[in-house]
């Protein structure tokens, strides 16, 4: 299997949930070449296809190795909904960015208005 490019640092050390995405992008590509090789199947690709099925497997024991070091990462359940609902995450953060800052200046104005 190709390895995963070195992943970005985080504070001198490597980022675990960096790697984790290279990892999983890696593996959405390895499931993709999978499906090409096996439209195009025939007796002379079949080694072909057996490697990319053993890189396949060696992608799922790095992501299985990988989930151990990020454990610690908790995912809210609205954002697992949202996904699940087939909406992109990076609006559900980008709401809930602006939510919190029109908290923010309410609070903020609050904070004024008694001092």
């Amino acid at each position: 299997m190709a390895t995963v490019s070195e992943p970005r640092q985080q504070n001198g050390h490597s980022d675990p949930r960096a790697h984790l995405e290279q990892t999983i992008d890696q593996l959405l590509t390895k499931i993709w070449e999978i499906m090409v090789q096996l439209n195009e199947y025939d007796s002379e690709n079949k080694w072909a296809v057996s490697r990319s099925l053993t890189d396949l497997v060696a992608c799922f024991e790095e992501v299985n190795i990988l989930q151990e070091k990020i454990q610690h990462i908790q995912v809210p359940m609205k954002v697992i909904e949202f996904i699940d609902e087939g909406r992109n995450p990076d609006i559900f953060m980008a709401d809930y960015v602006d939510e919190v800052m029109q908290e923010n200046q309410a609070v903020k104005v609050k904070n004024e208005a008694i001092q």
